[in-house]
């Protein structure tokens, strides 16, 4: 998760999962310390990196309390 101006927020996932599984990752608002960050945009990234191929995307989103 980063903010707006490109600083990293938080990492939700940096393990190896299983291919072919769903995954359902839910942010709780807060940063690596575990403070609630404030309303407004953040991106996040998802990578994926297998033998073969390789993927990776941003999207953006936005945080209201």
């Amino acid at each position: 998760i980063f903010e707006i101006t490109g600083k990293k927020v938080r990492t939700l996932v940096n393990q190896r999962q299983t291919a072919g599984s769903q995954y359902r990752i839910v942010w709780d608002a807060t940063d690596e310390n575990g403070k609630a960050v404030s309303s407004g945009i953040y991106f996040y990234r998802l990578q994926v990196w297998g033998e073969t191929a390789s993927f990776s995307q941003t999207k953006r989103m936005v945080y209201m309390r």
